[in-house]
């Protein structure tokens, strides 16, 4: 489908606070870590120092225990771990690292319906309708 909807964004999270990221090209420095299946983390990544961990929780745990440097997670991910962990001296860094536009899937045997399902989603967009949609679910259409 042709209209974003809503997007994700890839954070940094680490101990110290004064680290500036703005960029993947700038974590080649430090030693990071993100979940195993982050295709995004994996491909701009590839030449780094990193390390996979099986979740976002392990991930963040290594930063807490001084193991590596930078966790890579999208804010929802990351922020929901860190207020499972209760880590207080973790912190998610800003501004995000890439901000990643995400889209419905039609499977093929839908095709037809893909231009009336597309000038739906742009009116609800134009109409300012979606972002009270996603703001009644939870999500701030200013930083998804």
């Amino acid at each position: 489908m042709p209209v974003s909807h809503i997007s994700t964004q890839q954070m940094a999270f680490a101990r110290d606070r004064s680290i500036k990221i703005e960029s993947w090209r700038e974590l080649s420095p430090y030693k990071i870590v993100f979940r195993q299946d982050d295709e995004i983390a994996e491909r701009k990544t590839r030449d780094m120092r990193r390390y996979l961990a099986s979740s976002e929780e392990a991930a963040l745990k290594m930063i807490e225990n001084y193991k590596m440097d930078i966790a890579i997670a999208d804010r929802f991910d990351g922020l929901a771990a860190l207020e499972k962990l209760n880590f207080d001296d973790v912190h998610m860094l800003k501004p995000e690292i890439q901000i990643v536009p995400l889209y419905h899937y039609i499977n093929r045997k839908h095709r037809k319906l893909l231009s009336r399902i597309t000038f739906v989603m742009r009116s609800l967009q134009s109409s300012g309708r979606m972002a009270e949609i996603l703001r009644e679910h939870g999500f701030d259409p200013t930083t998804e």
